[in-house]
């Protein structure tokens, strides 16, 4: 390819191929002696994307955090207060006999009833309305495939077993 004029060549090495990029670089040196072979992670353009995902992911795990430990907050406040009210219908509960596991069970699904509804409310939104905006967002900017948002990850699994746990 030297009578070829060019100032930037991209290659992306085919599914399944065995050589390493090292043998890749090597072969093209062979041939194209005064090449400047870059990888990826020096293109310029490939680091102001990892840097900006970088970032998001950064802030999207402080919004995260931030998130549940308020609504843990919450979910701790409320829980006190409401047993704090119901201090007598307690009493009235464990002098006709009910045991301490069936009234904490009672009032457990109570933070069951509200935790399972509010997450997959949340996730919903979460997924279908501010995740793709911000895929948009994003292909606007960079060069990407249309592939979407991965629909469900095992963070979410995670994180409603905290909230449950705690509520």
């Amino acid at each position: 390819m030297p009578e070829v004029p060019f100032n930037e060549i991209i290659l992306t090495v085919a599914e399944g191929s065995t050589l390493a990029q090292a043998e890749v670089s090597a072969q093209i040196r062979e041939r194209l002696a005064e090449a400047n072979i870059l990888s990826r992670h020096h293109q310029t353009s490939y680091r102001k994307v990892a840097d900006a995902m970088t970032g998001i992911k950064q802030i999207g795990l402080l919004f995260s955090l931030a998130f549940f430990l308020t609504g843990a907050l919450v979910t701790w406040i409320t829980v006190s207060r409401m047993l704090e009210n119901q201090r007598q219908h307690l009493g009235t509960l464990r002098s006709l006999g009910y045991s301490k596991k069936e009234i904490t069970g009672r009032y457990a699904l109570f933070g069951v009833l509200i935790t399972l509804p509010s997450m997959i409310l949340g996730w919903m939104m979460a997924r279908y309305l501010i995740a793709e905006f911000l895929y948009r967002i994003g292909m606007t900017y960079y060069t990407i495939e249309a592939t979407g948002v991965i629909p469900f990850t095992p963070h979410f699994f995670l994180s409603a077993l905290c909230v449950a746990a705690v509520t």
